[in-house]
């Protein structure tokens, strides 16, 4: 995923279905997870430096930015369903 101010991560997920956000939630904790990958099998940051921008560990917070909005928005997204559901 390319890095984005979080507003504009925000809205681009407003138009999202609930299937697009879940495959969007995967991609985010696979890219978590080798980023957490990366960071383990270096000693202390050594081979990160000379990397170009963003770092990873930039790249890394802001992944964990926009997976935190994806899950509140997919929470009201639920909410909205279930309510739904039981007006019904």
């Amino acid at each position: 995923m390319s890095m984005m101010a979080p507003e504009v991560f925000i809205d681009e997920l407003d138009g999202m279905t609930y299937q697009q956000m879940m495959a969007t939630r995967e991609g985010l904790v696979r890219e978590l997870r080798r980023l957490e990958g990366e960071f383990s099998s270096s000693d202390a940051g050594a081979g990160t430096a000379g990397r170009s921008d963003p770092s990873p560990a930039l790249v890394y917070r802001m992944d964990l930015i926009y997976l935190s909005e994806l899950l509140q928005l997919m929470e009201v997204r639920v909410q909205e369903a279930m309510g739904a559901v039981a007006q019904a």
